[in-house]
């Protein structure tokens, strides 16, 4: 990232960056709102000390460990071992491992990492469990399966057709033609009926999964209600369940793609084997 100056603009555009970051990295909202908090009191202190300084953040992500890596040209201070306000050590009080302090070639330096979010084999399999419940979903997976049976055949008789092109059989051409021609009309068919039926049981699917969420949070006692802030619970209610509605769809989307590749690379193997 490149060198900035360390007045608010910077730090407030900073912030919401790193947010970013760690978002789609899988961090949970709640410890994003910590590690952004805890960002912000960094440096509005390190301005306070050096109003004319400079600072950068360096985002790290290699497979599912990621960290952020705080640099402030300044003078040696690791701001966090003095004594700062309310806010902060409200913050470092319930944290958890707190970021990394070295200096280096004249520059403070904080390594943030936070918790990657591995996932949970267990939780995944609860999950799609709960979903294969509902028969509308169930049967939506099953046409986006049969669509991408679809997805790899049309590659493959576009290859067919080109082959039958070289050698002008014609014949074989109008019958080629035809069955792509039925393929794509079955495969948008396909394609209509999925999605209709996927986003129908989406619909049903948060009415049910904030059911029992609200359900769930109503018994958890007051005390930890009091200590993990009423405010978490209130964010996981509303965003987990469109979390974990899409999570799913999306896989199929992937699936879709990695399939339709695998076609093509079929076509281009027929394609190679004619022309050569």
């Amino acid at each position: 990232m490149s060198i900035l100056k360390l007045d608010r603009y910077n730090i407030r555009n900073t912030i919401l960056k790193a947010d970013d970051f760690l978002e789609r990295s899988g961090v949970e909202a709640a410890t994003r709102t910590k590690y952004r908090l805890l960002l912000e009191e960094i440096l509005l202190d390190y301005m306070k000390k050096a109003p004319d300084t400079e600072f950068r953040l360096v985002y790290k992500s290699r497979l599912r460990s990621i960290s952020m890596s705080l640099h402030v040209k300044c003078e040696s201070c690791d701001i966090l071992s003095e004594t700062g306000s309310p806010v902060r050590n409200r913050l470092l009080k319930n944290f958890g491992p707190l970021p990394q302090w070295s200096y280096h070639k004249g520059e403070n330096v904080y390594l943030f990492t936070p918790p990657s979010s591995l996932p949970d084999l267990k939780n995944v399999k609860k999950i799609l469990l709960y979903m294969m419940k509902q028969k509308t979903f169930l049967l939506g997976v099953i046409i986006r399966f049969i669509q991408m049976i679809f997805n790899i055949i049309e590659p493959i008789l576009t290859a067919a057709i080109i082959v039958a092109y070289t050698g002008s059989e014609m014949k074989k051409i109008y019958i080629v033609a035809a069955l792509l021609l039925g393929q794509a009309a079955l495969s948008s068919l396909l394609n209509y009926a999925g999605s209709r039926l996927l986003r129908n049981a989406y619909s049903g699917m948060m009415k049910r999964l904030k059911f029992d969420l609200t359900e769930n949070i109503l018994r958890i006692k007051t005390d930890c209600m009091d200590e993990k802030g009423s405010g978490v619970f209130t964010q996981r209610l509303i965003t987990e369940t469109s979390n974990i509605a899409e999570h799913l769809d999306s896989v199929l989307n992937v699936s879709t793609e990695v399939f339709r590749l695998l076609s093509l690379m079929i076509a281009f193997l027929l394609l190679s084997v004619n022309m050569f």
